[in-house]
C-alpha cells in the first residue's frame, strides 16, 4: 500500500487585473477525473494527470 501526502497548490489569476492569489491544501489522495476516451484507445495514467491539471477558466457565479 503507498500513502501518498502533499500539498496541492491552487492559483487562481484575474483576467481583467492579473492579481494572483495562491492557496495550499494538503492532500492524502489526488482525485484525478477520467476523461472520455475516442473509440477503443486506452485510458493511460497520463491521461488522467493531465485532465486533472488541466487549466479551468472561471465564469459566471463561479469567477473571482
Amino acid at each position: 500500500m503507498i500513502i501518498l501526502s502533499g500539498q496541492l497548490r491552487n492559483q487562481m489569476e484575474c483576467l481583467y487585473c492579473h492579481e494572483m492569489s495562491t492557496t495550499y491544501n494538503p492532500l492524502q489522495t489526488l482525485p484525478l477525473p477520467i476523461p472520455e476516451q475516442q473509440g477503443d484507445i486506452p485510458l493511460q495514467l497520463e491521461d488522467c494527470i493531465d485532465e486533472f491539471l488541466r487549466e479551468e477558466i472561471l465564469e459566471d457565479e463561479e469567477a473571482w
